[in-house]
């Protein structure tokens, strides 16, 4: 046989490089049955921990102070209080549960206990020194449990006779908060001697079976060397080897696997499967354990503040609606909200703690509801002057509570119906929490269910009044009837309550026939529809609009927003609150203010020509868009196309605000932004406000900025009433010079009145394609500015296209991902909306690496994308652009 260089044969080198594989193996898996030694006694310690706080809240400490002596005994007390630990030990299942206290100087004396054998049993005859000597964990645990903390049994060493017991054990407390007494579980340590019986036998048998696959491995060597001698087909016999090989390695793991189960349903308790399951989440729910821990402390100790701040109710709703949003997104269940219009829009209060309260609560909701729907319904109890009682409802169609089950809903640690809710994450802590911190604000938190089908939680929270202007308001309510077209119940539903809240007439239809009878009743002045019908009510009202002057605006709600023609439809997210529902039949979409005054310089509130801006993007026309909004402002304005320019142009020169993209080939916005930091750290120079520049503008994109170092956050195509907002802002007051005499009025969009107040186009010609209208009012309202972004749009686009194509080819997603999200935004800013929703697609697809859906939509995106630019450049004649 040939040699290798170091005169191995080739079958040798094999056998060697299996055997080292094989010991590789071996040795990892040693070390993960270690490990999951310590885990199951750290799941067993925690169980101890766990079932010892709950102890210590079972039996009061007045029950406790009735038995003293053994006369004691005779009180009828005694046996339903050890009837009631004998189920208690069965929940918990734990073998003994007891109680001790301090007696004398340095004794201890048992009260009473669980166990059924007289003989046995604790009564309060048992008294017992404290002896260190003796008995070394008494004398250990005493100080600590009087002090008022938990302790638990070392579980480093066990007996090995069957009979040893391992302790948890917590104080219980007096009604002033002192320490009564000791409430103490134990459970045998059966269950760890097993365990590590079984990771004994684990290991002799991954001994043996690594024995004999080094042995089989060298058998099998010898055998292949015998066949390749005798055979003249080298290559046959070494596949031969390698399978066998192949079979003696998977024996090993076999043997480790099968063990492992075997190990697993063994006669353990029932909680270690949880536990191993739990383990594994444990770093999901570690923050929010400590959190929890962190306020109880607070509430018990006394020192829960309640810092009131004024605050936007319609804010803070859609914050946690938000958060709440992404938790139900994997799971089959709708949420709805009820939100009073009525209520004061600005209120005073705790607002973090508010927020908190509300997050506790439907997070609760979802951990306890599988499918069906979660509500949130604010409503206010009574008002007083200056005061209102604010009514929070958070409903669900979860597992529900039993009604033996209410009382303990708000103890510390608890968890109701233990066996069925054993997979569900959570200490027991919230609720507790949050009715404290009800109780704090003056309110209070109850509860009602019915079990099987769903719980009701009410909050009561008095807030002091800070604006008395409602949350939301119709003009003209009882002029604009609604016609509503959903088959999902729940949000129609909602949508009907609070269109009856805001004085909106409305009908509402769930059926296509009873949708047209409905829809030929009478005018209607706007039309919800769900999105799933948008083909066919627009085939509705395209058939009227030969017939009536007069078309109902029509809204398609979806529960993902979705950029629409503004032709077309409005989009109406659900679930909707009366807000976003006013907002809508205010004509105001998505916060966005459109000005009555034609000229730009009319539109900003102030100029500041001492101050000096830098923007970075890596699109020359986003440069040109942002350019022309700032003009207004005759501040001097600096551009570039990369953070590592940005980085020296900010060591270079003074700037006022930094304008930062976010996705930029090479170093990015938040790389650049870290520099930038790290830098004035260095120098202890003034922080330099940076402002992020992003077509991103999802939920949690401005918390995450905020938390790379960023100081604000504005969205593209830009909105010239929120730059306004940063720039009066950031901008130092000594460089601002306010238009006084100014004044900027907000208008009403319709589509039924034109309004003279738009942007005139008359001198451009139209452009297939092009909302030219919207293009002029996101690039500065000026039409020479606007002619210079297309200009720059049709030169840049091929290019993003061609780069976009070649990333795809390749595999670069990145590359892809950062041209796709550069072209959304231009896109967006020239008025086409259309193409820009299909860049967002391609982005998001890039994103997700969903290379066969890049594929399958690239080719129609480029062709249309294509198109625009010849619509471009013949629309403003412009045949050498």
């Amino acid at each position: 046989m040939k040699k290798g260089k170091f005169g191995l044969s080739k079958a040798s080198f094999i056998s060697f490089v299996s055997a080292i594989m094989i010991v590789v193996v071996s040795v990892v898996v040693t070390v993960y049955m270690n490990r999951t030694v310590k885990m199951v006694e750290t799941a067993t310690q925690n169980h101890l921990l766990a079932a010892a706080r709950a102890a210590s809240t079972f039996i009061t400490a007045e029950e406790l102070d009735l038995f003293h002596d053994e006369g004691d005994m005779e009180r009828p007390e005694w046996e339903s209080i050890r009837a009631r630990l004998q189920q208690f030990a069965e929940d918990y299942q734990v073998l003994y549960v007891y109680y001790w206290r301090v007696y004398g100087d340095a004794q201890i004396q048992y009260i009473i206990d669980n166990d059924d054998d007289p003989e046995e049993m604790s009564t309060p005859e048992m008294i017992f020194d404290i002896d260190a000597d003796e008995d070394p964990s008494t004398a250990e645990a005493v100080p600590l449990i009087m002090a008022g903390n938990p302790w638990v049994s070392d579980l480093g060493t066990y007996t090995y006779t069957w009979d040893g017991v391992i302790s948890g054990i917590a104080p219980v407390f007096n009604a002033d908060g002192s320490v009564y007494c000791a409430a103490g579980v134990d459970i045998s340590d059966e269950i760890i001697i097993i365990q590590q019986n079984n990771m004994k036998i684990m290991r002799l048998v991954l001994f043996f079976a690594l024995i004999l696959s080094i042995v089989s491995g060298f058998m099998g060597m010898l055998s292949y060397r015998r066949k390749a001698i005798q055979s003249e087909s080298a290559n046959r016999a070494k596949s031969q080897f390698l399978s066998t090989m192949s079979h003696e390695i998977r024996t090993p793991l076999n043997a480790i696997i099968g063990m492992g189960e075997l190990a697993l349903r063994s006669d353990n308790l029932p909680q270690i499967t949880t536990y191993v399951h739990e383990i594994k989440r444990a770093g999901v729910t570690l923050l929010s354990l400590v959190n929890d821990l962190l306020d109880l402390s607070k509430i018990e100790a006394g020192k829960l503040e309640i810092i009131p701040v004024s605050y936007n109710l319609a804010s803070l709703i859609n914050d946690v609606t938000n958060i709440i949003k992404t938790r139900i997104a994997d799971k089959p269940i709708r949420l709805f909200m009820n939100i009073d219009p009525n209520l004061p829009s600005g209120l005073n209060g705790d607002e973090v703690r508010i927020r908190q309260i509300l997050i506790n609560l439907l997070g609760n909701a979802v951990k306890y509801c599988a499918k069906g729907f979660i509500g949130l319904t604010i409503t206010s109890e009574k008002k007083e002057s200056g005061k209102v009682y604010l009514r929070i409802d958070v409903s669900d169609s979860g597992f529900g509570i039993r009604p033996e089950d209410m009382n303990k809903l708000f103890l510390e640690f608890g968890q109701v119906d233990i066996v069925k809710n054993r997979g569900i994450e959570g200490t027991g802590l919230g609720l507790t929490i949050t009715k404290r911190l009800c109780a704090a604000m003056g309110g209070d938190l109850m509860v009602s269910s019915v079990y099987g089908k769903g719980s009701v939680f009410t909050a009561y929270i008095p807030q002091n009044i800070d604006s008395a202007l409602p949350l939301a308001a119709v003009e003209q309510a009882g002029q604009k009837p609604v016609l509503i077209y959903e088959q999902r119940l729940l949000y129609a539903n909602s949508i009907t309550w609070s269109l009856d809240k805001l004085g909106v007439p409305c009908v509402h239809t769930a059926d296509e026939n009873e949708f047209l009878k409905t829809l030929k009743e009478r005018d209607w002045y706007y039309v919800f529809a769900g999105l799933h019908f948008r083909n066919f009510v627009h085939a509705q009202l395209n058939a009227m609009e030969k017939k009536q002057a007069n078309l109902p605006l029509l809204a398609l709600m979806t529960e993902q927003r979705i950029e629409l023609p503004a032709s077309e439809a409005w989009c109406l997210t659900v679930p909707a609150h009366t807000p976003s529902l006013a907002n809508t039949l205010n004509g105001i979409q998505d916060s966005q203010i459109h000005y009555q005054d034609t000229d730009s310089h009319l539109l900003n509130k102030f100029t500041a020509p001492d101050a000096r801006l830098l923007v970075v993007d890596d699109n020359a026309v986003n440069l040109q868009v942002a350019q022309g909004l700032l003009a207004p402002y005759q501040s001097a304005v600096d551009i570039c196309t990369g953070g590592e320019e940005a980085v020296e142009l900010v060591k270079s020169r003074s700037y006022d605000i930094v304008f930062m993209d976010h996705m930029m080939p090479g170093m990015d916005g938040i790389e650049a932004t870290a520099l930038i930091r790290a830098w004035e750290q260095e120098r202890s120079g003034a922080r330099i406000p940076i402002v992020a520049l992003t077509a991103d503008a999802i939920s949690g994109m401005k918390e995450m900025f905020l938390s790379k170092g960023f100081d604000d956050f504005i969205s593209k195509p830009v909105d010239v009433s929120r730059l306004d907002e940063i720039l009066i802002h950031w901008i130092p007051k000594e460089k601002k010079l306010m238009n006084k005499d100014k004044k900027i009025e907000k208008i009403e969009i319709a589509k039924k009145v034109e309004s003279p107040a738009q942007p005139s186009v008359s001198s451009l010609p139209a452009i297939p394609g092009l909302d030219m209208q919207k293009g002029i009012a996101m690039t500065g309202r000026k039409e020479a500015v606007y002619l210079k972004v297309l200009a720059m749009f049709h030169k840049d686009a091929p290019e993003r296209l061609s780069v976009m194509q070649k990333a795809h080819g390749s595999g670069d997603l990145s590359a892809f991902v950062i041209n796709a999200h550069s072209m959304k935004s231009v896109l967006a800013s020239i008025g086409a909306a259309e193409i820009s929703a299909e860049a967002a697609g391609l982005e998001a697809a890039g994103k997700a690496g969903n290379l066969t859906l890049i594929g399958e939509t690239l080719p129609g995106f480029a062709q249309r994308l294509t198109e625009l630019a010849d619509n471009v450049r013949s629309g403003l004649g412009r045949n050498d652009m």
